[in-house]
């Protein structure tokens, strides 16, 4: 199965991330090794919440 991280246009990481339903609690960390492991479904999931939020440059990093 493949994971991912979501790394925001600032250079941080999402970390502590919760999805319920269509809210999205999340906090940042620089440290890659922090990151909150997404799988497929849930790192598309979150990028599609943030770009409601306008967080257009948002991208997801694979991670072995």
């Amino acid at each position: 199965m493949r994971f991912f991280v979501i790394r925001m246009s600032t250079g941080e990481y999402l970390t502590k991330v919760r999805i319920i339903s269509n809210y999205l609690e999340y906090e940042f960390t620089n440290n890659r090794d922090e990151a909150t492991a997404l799988n497929d479904f849930d790192s598309q999931l979150v990028l599609k919440r943030l770009r409601t939020l306008r967080e257009t440059r948002a991208r997801r990093e694979e991670i072995e």
